[in-house]
């Protein structure tokens, strides 16, 4: 109910949820993924209603790169990835989901939500690479 009651306050629907970084850099063989900040901001800044920050361990920079690419306030949400039920909660309060693949798009999915998973050309053995892509 806090959830629900934080975002409405915050601002209109759609509430769109986005993330841009997953997994754990610089660690041989670690499964990480990312976007530029600035990039998936200019990509979502003209979209309409709430943007919700849910990235994990969300550092101020890349929050105010965030606010200032889009122009606008956008709310924080990072701090729910500290409890799995808060972010599942969170997932199925969220309208559009746009992200690298984490834990949320797993959630949503899971949940039959719809998301956009950011992945870059060539894929990886996860998607289903078959060494062809289309540009």
């Amino acid at each position: 109910l806090r959830l629900r009651e934080v975002l409405s306050d915050f601002g209109p629907p759609p509430r769109t949820g986005v993330t841009w970084r997953a997994g754990t850099a610089n660690i041989r063989l670690a499964l990480s993924k990312e976007i530029p900040v600035a990039d998936l901001a200019g990509a979502v800044a003209r979209w309409n209603g709430t943007l919700v920050i849910v990235q994990r361990n969300c550092d101020p920079d890349g929050r105010s790169e965030f606010e200032r690419v889009v122009d606008r306030p956008v709310l924080d949400l990072s701090h729910s990835n500290d409890h799995i039920e808060d972010l599942l909660a969170l997932s199925g309060l969220l309208d559009p989901y746009v992200g690298v693949s984490n834990t949320m798009t797993h959630l949503r999915a899971a949940a039959g939500k719809s998301l956009d998973v950011l992945f870059p050309l060539p894929t990886e053995f996860r998607w289903m690479n078959d060494g062809a892509h289309s540009s």
